[in-house]
């Protein structure tokens, strides 16, 4: 999402592009216009001296001769010019898109907002942002720019992973987790904190769901990238949205609830008949809260098999809880039974309570539905002959939320089962719990897929 300066000089330079006056674009954005003025006199003046049209064969070239002038090797351990302390900082923003002009030129600019790594224009996108930083004055506002700069890698991110190219997923992603970091590592008073918080709060609601939704449409190689960049990138919305919090006065318990449901989906390895695994905890997180702030959703021990949901999702429990923003998920898997052909095998499990950390809202009259979204495969390891670990890998997902309404899990529902034995025997369904008091964690997460 682009902030209203962003907006205001890219309809400027198109406008000046078109002869509209300088004095008419800034009429046209009088909140903005200090800020915009010596950045629209900028390109102004370029405009005015590069009257011509430069041929792009000799665009090249003198960019390569730029660089080629300022390699590493050639550059000096001096400055042979500054800026005086006293220059208005202005200046060397505006001295700085000049440049980028001369070099790119107008057009090519403005070309360069669609581009992703790799692109021969990104350099010219990542410069603008560059820009757009330097006139950020306060913390707040670069805090702001900061998160809008995080959503166009969360973009870039889908779009790299549509585009099947995995191998520059993880470093947009990493530069995506840089600008939360400093984002979340700003000081201010409670409002300017408080109206940040829900920012980025919303910010995460929307980039995670966008990504969401790409990875259900993107194959192979491509998928795999997507979905480490999704459950790293979950962590760290999670993570600077309690580092906001604490600069936040505390929010009570909501007295409006919404339902919640927890669902599992996604096949084992073949070589077993089943995978009975035994939950007897799903709790989630209220975002800024202390250890009182988990809200229980399943508190009496469920089974599933992991090979019964080959393309459903099971439904492990349901529970009303207090409205509000969430960050994480607690399960606790107190025991796994392998079944192969007439052989029962008991797995280990080294981790048996993990956290998943993934941003959520909770909202009035609104279901929410959550799914623990097993890689079968990955999650149980054969340690020796007829003995297996269970090291769960797992991606926490809210389906639905990329057009605001929680759209349940796609394809079929089993209900959960309570009570049965290793084989599924005697199995009750379940159905929503009764409303009940927030549960206090009292057990040590470990973070991740339990390893």
């Amino acid at each position: 999402m682009k902030n209203r300066l962003e907006q205001a000089l890219e309809e400027c330079l198109h406008l000046l592009r078109q002869g509209v006056s300088l004095e008419e674009c800034l009429n046209r954005y009088p909140e903005e216009a200090e800020e915009l003025a010596p950045l629209l006199r900028a390109a102004n003046l370029t405009r005015q001296n590069l009257s011509f049209d430069v041929p792009s064969a000799a665009r090249l070239r003198m960019r390569a001769r730029v660089m080629d002038k300022w390699s590493p090797q050639q550059a000096p351990t001096r400055p042979i010019w500054r800026i005086p302390a006293m220059f208005p900082r202005w200046a060397a923003v505006a001295a700085s898109l000049i440049i980028l002009l001369l070099l790119s030129g107008i057009g090519t600019v403005s070309a360069a907002g669609g581009a992703i790594p790799g692109d021969s224009l990104y350099p010219v996108k990542t410069g603008m942002e560059s820009i757009r930083l330097a006139f950020a004055f306060s913390e707040m506002a670069k805090a702001d720019v900061h998160i809008d700069l995080a959503e166009r890698r969360a973009e870039e991110i889908a779009r790299l992973a549509e585009n099947e190219r995995p191998e520059l997923i993880e470093a947009t992603a990493l530069r995506l987790e840089s600008h939360l970091q400093v984002a979340s590592g700003v000081k201010g008073n409670g409002a300017a904190m408080t109206k940040l918080k829900s920012r980025i709060e919303k910010s995460a609601t929307a980039q995670l769901a966008k990504l969401e939704h790409a990875l259900a449409e993107v194959p192979g190689a491509a998928r795999d990238a997507l979905r480490q960049a999704l459950v790293a990138l979950g962590e760290r919305y999670a993570a600077a949205i309690d580092t906001i919090s604490g600069g936040v006065p505390p929010i009570a318990p909501s007295e409006k609830f919404g339902m919640i449901h927890v669902f599992v989906t996604d096949p084992p390895r073949p070589n077993v008949d089943h995978v009975w695994i035994e939950v007897s905890e799903i709790s989630v997180h209220r975002a800024g809260g202390n250890d009182s702030a988990w809200a229980t959703i399943v508190e009496e021990p469920v089974r599933f098999d992991l090979l019964a949901v080959i393309g459903i999702h099971e439904l492990l429990g349901s529970r009303e809880i207090p409205v509000g923003f969430y960050t994480q998920m607690r399960i606790t898997i107190t025991g796994c039974t392998i079944i192969t052909g007439n052989e029962e095998h008991t797995a280990h499990v080294p981790s048996g309570t993990m956290k998943f950390p993934r941003p959520f809202t909770v909202e009035e009259g609104k279901p929410t539905t959550l799914v623990l979204d097993f890689d079968g495969e990955k999650s149980l390891v054969t340690a020796g002959a007829r003995q297996y670990v269970l090291k769960p890998v797992v991606t926490l997902l809210v389906p639905g939320r990329a057009g605001g309404e929680d759209a349940g899990p796609p394809g079929g529902v089993h209900s959960p089962q309570a009570g049965t034995d290793s084989n599924g025997s005697e199995a009750n369904e379940a159905g929503p719990r009764e409303t009940g008091p927030t549960h206090s964690g009292k057990n040590q997460t470990n973070q991740g897929s339990g390893g």
